[in-house]
Formats: structure tokens, C-alpha cells, sequence
């Protein structure tokens, strides 16, 4: 069986290779901090404990993500097993769950944990911060959970063909095929409006919630490279999720096999892999690599600052140690 096949739009091929480029990232940044957790377990422990474990939840529900997308995809589907290529629109179920009910919400819910943890007192262990942070992200999805497979049960019942629930379900006529026929094996996932609603619903709450947490950590800030990261954060998730649900919704005007709506489709795949990637890149593998660089910095006598675990400091050295502690320590 050929890599690609000539069926495969480019816009298919361009949404599996950025699925695959945040899965492959989002589990490089799950070793890398169990990596450094075991060889600078002291260290870790001292500067970025005990939210160390809590950011593995950010690889975690990216890479649940990333594999949701590539269901949706069918440069994925025709490549399964035959049982599962008979029931496509069970993968195209089991993405819209896993994506928009369960993986950006607790993703996004991850996020804002790790912004106010960040200005709070730690917690007393790492497992403490972890089942709180854990136990808030399932709780987020929990709503999403339940009125999406709402949606999933009442979307086949025989009123579904009323005009007005049709349009909320996005459901078509031309949407529906036999299990036998050749074109459901092909068919695209669509994007529901009342998947859509609910994303723009959870955008409306976040962002302004996110945006107050991000204002009152960068107020407390001295450091300016924490406050600049912290900007380009916020500035993300708040572009990410407009663009996202912005794209979704409009892509409904569209059948699946519009060009049109392949490049809203593949918009809005782009738009959650920077929020997702940026986060990570913030608040995964920065901190650690400033938390463990300032702690040598602060420690060694002025001329022979190194970092035992193999980082660069080069950025910090210009710092006095005292206000580079200080900046970092608030910013966490």
C-alpha cells in the first residue's frame, strides 16, 4: 500500500503532517521532563516542584489530540483495518469527542492551572498538584462530554430531518451513506455546528478568565524575557481559539468535499497546534531550562557559573543572582 494516495488532498496531507509534528512533539516534551526529573531529580525538586508533574498533563492531552485528528482524517481511515473502514462515522464520532470535549477543554484548563499556580503557594507534593490540576481538566470536559454524546444520541433519531435540527447537527442528507458504499469509506468528517457552539461558548468564558490570570502573573513579574513569554502566550491561546472557532463555523456553509472547506478545516488544525506547541514550549520546557539554569547561577561563585544538567546560561549571567531568583520565583 502506497504512503499517498492520489485520492489524498493536499490539504489532508498538509493537516496529517502538523498532527503528527505536535504528537511527536508533545511526547519528546513528556521524555524530556522525565529525563531531567531523573538526572537533576535534586534540583528539579528544589526549583520547580511540585508543579513538574502537573505540566506532563499538557503533552498528554495534546497527543490525545493529535490522534483524534487523525482519525478525522481519511489518509488514516483507508489505512485501518476493514472492520474499522466499514464504520467511519464511528471515528468521526470518537474525534469529535476526544478533540472538542475532552482534550482542548482540559488542555486549555491545564493551562489557566498553571498560570494562577504560578502566583499561589505550592502545593504540599507533586501528586497533591497533580490530582487537583487532573481532577479540574476532567471536570471542564465534563459538560462537553455529556452534551456532545447528547448530540451523538438524538442526531439519529427520525426528527433529525426537521430543517432547523438538520442545520444544528449539521447533518445532510448527502452526509448519510450505507455501510457498503464506497464514498462513506472516503467521506470526511464534518464539523457540527453544535460542536462549534459549544467551542465558541468555552472561548467566550476562557479567554477573558485567561487573559485576567495572565495580567495579574505578568504584574508580579520582573524578569523581562517571563513577562515577553507570557505575553506571547496569551496573545496564542486568545489568536488560537478565535481563529479556530471562527474557521469551524464558517466551514459549515460547506460540504466535506469543498475545497473550501478542507482549507477552513486545515486553518483551524493549524490554530490549535500553535496554542498547543506554544504552551508547551512556555510552560513545559522553559521553565525547567531557567529554573535549572538560574539555580546553578545563584550557587556558583561569579566566574565559574555552569549548569551541572547540561543548560545553557548564557541568558542569565547579565542577571544579578538575587533578582534573577527573585523574577523567576514570582513568575512561578
Amino acid at each position: 500500500m502506497r504512503l499517498i494516495d492520489p485520492s489524498d488532498s493536499p490539504q489532508d496531507l498538509a493537516a496529517a503532517f502538523l498532527s503528527s509534528v505536535l504528537l511527536v512533539y508533545s511526547a519528546a516534551s513528556a521524555i524530556a521532563i522525565l529525563r531531567v526529573r531523573r538526572l537533576c531529580r535534586r534540583r528539579l525538586h528544589d526549583l520547580v516542584n511540585p508543579l513538574w508533574l502537573v505540566r506532563l498533563l499538557l503533552p498528554l492531552f495534546a497527543s490525545i489530540w493529535s490522534i483524534a485528528e487523525l482519525l478525522r482524517l481519511p489518509i488514516l481511515r483507508r489505512r485501518l483495518p476493514r472492520p474499522l473502514q466499514r464504520h467511519p462515522d464511528l471515528l468521526c464520532d470518537a474525534h469529535l469527542i476526544a478533540s472538542q470535549a475532552l482534550a482542548e477543554p482540559a488542555f486549555l484548563t491545564v493551562l489557566l492551572f498553571l498560570i494562577r499556580a504560578s502566583i499561589r503557594p505550592k502545593p504540599a507534593s507533586s501528586i497533591a498538584a497533580f490530582g487537583a490540576a487532573f481532577a479540574a481538566a476532567l471536570l471542564s470536559a465534563l459538560p462537553f462530554l455529556v452534551l456532545h454524546a447528547f448530540y451523538l444520541s438524538i442526531s439519529t433519531w427520525d426528527w433529525r430531518q426537521l430543517r432547523f435540527l438538520s442545520n444544528l447537527f449539521g447533518i445532510t442528507s448527502g452526509d448519510i451513506h450505507s455501510a457498503s458504499s464506497p464514498a462513506k469509506k472516503s467521506s470526511r468528517c464534518s464539523h457540527p455546528l453544535f460542536g462549534t457552539v459549544l467551542l465558541a461558548a468555552l472561548a467566550a468564558v476562557y479567554i477573558p478568565v485567561f487573559v485576567s490570570a495572565s495580567w495579574g502573573v505578568v504584574s508580579l513579574v520582573i524578569n523581562r524575557r517571563l513577562r515577553a513569554r507570557l505575553y506571547v502566550l496569551c496573545a496564542t491561546v486568545v489568536g488560537s481559539l478565535s481563529v479556530q472557532v471562527a474557521t469551524l463555523a464558517i466551514s459549515t456553509l460547506w460540504s466535506t468535499q469543498d475545497p473550501v472547506f478542507q482549507w477552513l478545516s486545515l486553518a483551524a488544525v493549524a490554530a490549535v497546534m500553535t496554542m498547543a506547541t506554544s504552551g508547551q514550549v512556555i510552560l513545559v520546557v522553559r521553565p525547567i531550562i531557567d529554573a535549572l539554569a538560574l539555580g546553578d547561577v545563584a550557587a556558583a561563585p561569579l566566574g565559574e557559573r555552569r549548569s551541572t544538567c547540561m543548560v545553557r546560561v548564557q541568558d542569565v549571567e547579565q542577571q544579578p543572582p538575587s533578582s534573577a531568583v527573585r523574577g523567576s520565583t514570582r513568575a512561578r
